[in-house]
């Protein structure tokens, strides 16, 4: 006979005998186990993807609201943008980075330090 998972020859003990040791049974036992879970993996991820393809089929596609905004120009890079001052977070922090600290002069204020150019 031959044995179905390591297709060696053995000799056979049983009739009903498939494979040569008690080992590659439960190695093809386990082979099979992980097919058939990648095949159950596979198919929920096919429907999962279908069920987003159907999703995004019905989302409307509606122009943003900022869309119609005036633009401005952004303090940090010149740029427009439909936001007030900045276009983004690097450019806030790029122009705050042109401020230094310096102590407050104003009498009737807390010491402390206040952004100067």
């Amino acid at each position: 006979m031959i044995c179905k998972y390591c297709n060696e020859l053995f000799d056979e003990i049983k009739p009903w005998q498939v494979f040569c040791c008690q080992r590659c049974q439960q190695d093809w036992h386990l082979q099979q186990r992980k097919l058939r879970n990648r095949e159950q993996r596979a198919a929920a991820d096919a429907s999962l993807a279908e069920k987003v393809r159907e999703a995004l089929a019905n989302i409307e596609i509606d122009i943003p609201a900022n869309a119609t905004r005036e633009k401005h120009k952004c303090q940090g890079c010149n740029r427009y943008t439909t936001n007030e001052r900045f276009c983004s977070a690097r450019c806030r922090g790029k122009f705050f980075d042109r401020y230094q600290d310096a102590p407050v002069e104003e009498p009737g204020r807390k010491s402390g330090f206040v952004r100067r150019i």
